[in-house]
């Protein structure tokens, strides 16, 4: 019985360790994102849309994190990223509340972003954050 107790002890601690590495690699990964230039505006007629809001980006990049900052609150919400010419990927889907700045995590590469509120609403999206992770040297 002994000797399941110690099986059982390093089994947690392997498994503890591992959950701490795959932590530690998350949380350095996005420590090491940089904020990307991009061109922020509102498309009433993007894709047949009533309302979305999109950001250009000078050129593709590895998209981790983008930050929605809204005036109001916004539901059901959709985020594309574009990944070649007019081909639009859809990327995350938020079910819930959007209100102030959110912070979206996302893993797309591309070179433009696309928000959609899905509620009926006009212009509430003031600008929208595009992090990436930073260009080899």
């Amino acid at each position: 019985m002994h000797v399941q107790h110690v099986n059982l002890i390093i089994a947690l601690i392997i498994v503890s360790l591992g959950t701490l590495t795959g932590c530690a690699i998350i949380l350095e990964e996005q420590s090491e994102l940089e904020r990307v230039d991009a061109t922020f505006f509102y498309d009433p007629t993007s894709a047949s849309i009533p309302s979305a809001y999109v950001v250009e980006l000078s050129e593709q990049r590895i998209i981790r994190r983008v930050i929605v900052h809204s005036l109001d609150r916004i539901r059901n919400t959709d985020i594309y990223v574009r990944s070649g010419k007019n081909r639009w990927v859809h990327a995350k889907q938020i079910k819930g509340w959007i209100e102030g700045a959110t912070t979206v995590d996302i893993r797309a590469k591309g070179d433009a972003v696309r928000v959609i509120p899905k509620t009926d609403v006009l212009r509430v999206i003031q600008d929208i954050e595009v992090f990436a992770v930073p260009k080899p040297n």
